[in-house]
C-alpha cells in the first residue's frame, strides 16, 4: 500500500475520478430536460403531472445524497493528503 502521495504519483488515486465532469453538454442536457418537462406538463393531467414532479424530486434527492457523499469523500481525501504531507515533512 502506497502513501496517498505515492498513490497520486503512481496514478492509483486521482482526485477527479469521483467528480462529476464539467462538460459543455451539461447545459444542452438541462435545456432538453426543460423542454421535455414542459411537454409532459402540457399533455398530462394535473394528477399525473404531480406524479411526474414527484419522480423529479426523487431524482433530485438522490443526486443531493450523492453530492454529499462526494463532498465527504473529497474532504477526507484532502485530509489524508495533508496528513501524508506532514509525515513526509517530518522525515526530512
Amino acid at each position: 500500500m502506497h502513501s496517498i502521495l505515492e498513490a497520486i504519483y503512481y496514478g492509483d488515486m486521482a482526485a477527479w475520478e469521483r467528480k462529476r465532469p464539467n462538460d459543455p453538454e451539461y447545459d444542452v442536457s438541462n435545456r432538453k430536460i426543460s423542454t421535455i418537462k414542459k411537454h409532459f406538463e402540457e399533455i398530462l393531467s394535473p394528477e399525473e403531472y404531480g406524479r411526474f414532479e414527484e419522480l423529479e424530486n426523487l431524482y433530485t434527492n438522490t443526486g443531493t445524497i450523492e453530492e454529499i457523499c462526494l463532498f465527504k469523500y473529497a474532504f477526507s481525501m484532502g485530509v489524508l493528503l495533508m496528513m501524508d504531507v506532514y509525515d513526509f515533512i517530518g522525515e526530512l
